[in-house]
């Protein structure tokens, strides 16, 4: 996907979008409601026309390409089944008009089937079957006449959280058993970051970062990404070093960056982030890159427990920091502090510090989260 732009009437919904798959990969598109990510899968599909930018499969141009020519598979968000046929019946829908033969039919119903575990759920009506298995049988009709392309449109949105969990394990295993590449649209991080191989972030109709998983979360590229992804906070600081590349930093790239009250944490700047001594950067910090127990390496910031959040296997207490200089737009800012052990009372003062083998806080531009 080459430079793609996509407006409808005054209002661009996709700006200068541009990606590269390698083949058998699985891209997830992630973003919010109205980021552009189902409209990227569209012009890829064929359903829409980009106002400019190409879309090339191995070389070749099919930006003008009708959607039945270009031999993709498409799962939508719900389904499109026809309820009125059998689970076989839907997963052959299409595969005569092909030039298949009823053998090879056959043969390929009970292939896709025992792929998405529902052998011998042939010949059950669709609307006899659980959501579930309704998602299987759409993610078999898709795979059946063996697509170039796997388009998957929120396809586990309608299902609980359980099942949507034990179909995203089936859904990832199906596709990397056949091979296919295929991508992904979700506005859930988890199942971008279960299923993608990369994943490609998108708000307001701007590609942000494409990405492992990791990449994203540990080295974000942009404050939306750093916001977005996962937990984080945010701490105002002042440069102590000069620029990434000058003498007084040390040799990971990072600079001390001065927080108040006598906490010096070292961050990393983001990429093409150019950052200089006494220069304003916010530092964005990740729950588990922070302890209540200050050490001797990791100055410390005051601040109170104003709740904690248990989320099952993980305890976070939100803190208020006490530091001058900390304000932001009026309020005074809250982090997430990953606490292990027992949690301490709402309404405690504490001292946060930055873990030394926890990840390394993200400088940015204050502007950029104006």
């Amino acid at each position: 996907m080459d430079g793609l732009v996509k407006s409808f009437g005054q209002t661009t919904v996709l700006q200068d979008f541009s990606v590269r798959l390698g083949e058998g990969e699985i891209l997830a598109l992630l973003g919010l409601s109205g980021s552009g990510k189902t409209t990227a899968l569209r012009l890829l599909a064929g359903f829409e026309t980009p106002d400019r930018g190409k879309i090339l499969l191995d070389g070749v141009d099919v930006t003008a390409m009708a959607p039945e020519k270009r031999g993709f598979g498409m799962v939508f968000q719900h389904y499109a089944l026809f309820p009125h046929m059998t689970v076989a019946q839907n997963v052959a829908f299409g595969l005569e008009s092909r030039g298949w033969d009823k053998a090879r039919i056959r043969t390929r119903i009970d292939e896709m089937l025992a792929l998405v575990h529902l052998k011998g759920f042939g010949e059950r009506r669709v609307s006899a079957i659980s959501g579930g298995q309704q998602q299987r049988v759409a993610l078999a009709r898709a795979l059946a006449p063996e697509p170039r392309l796997l388009l998957l449109d929120e396809p586990l949105s309608n299902l609980d959280p359980a099942l949507r969990e034990k179909t995203r394990d089936e859904l990832r295993t199906a596709v990397r058993r056949l091979g296919i590449t295929t991508v992904l649209v979700t506005h859930e991080q988890e199942e971008a970051f279960h299923v993608g191989d990369r994943i490609a972030v998108l708000h307001q109709g701007r590609l942000q970062q494409v990405g492992s998983a990791m990449d994203l979360y540990r080295r974000p590229e942009t404050p939306f990404v750093a916001s977005f992804i996962g937990r984080s906070g945010r701490l105002m600081g002042t440069v102590q070093d000069g620029d990434t590349g000058g003498g007084d930093n040390i040799s990971d790239g990072t600079v001390a960056v001065s927080l108040g009250a006598g906490a010096i944490w070292r961050g990393r700047p983001a990429k093409g982030v150019q950052v200089e001594a006494d220069k304003q950067v916010a530092a964005v910090v990740r729950p588990e890159a922070l302890t209540l127990d200050a050490s001797a390496q990791s100055m410390g910031l005051n601040g109170k427990v104003v709740e904690i959040r248990f989320t099952g296997p993980l305890i976070y207490a939100v803190v208020e920091l006490a530091a001058r200089g900390q304000e932001s737009q009026g309020s005074t800012p809250r982090v997430d502090v990953w606490v292990e052990g027992d949690p301490p009372e709402v309404g405690a003062e504490v001292r946060i510090g930055l873990r030394a083998a926890g990840p390394v806080p993200t400088l940015f531009s204050p502007k950029g989260f104006d």
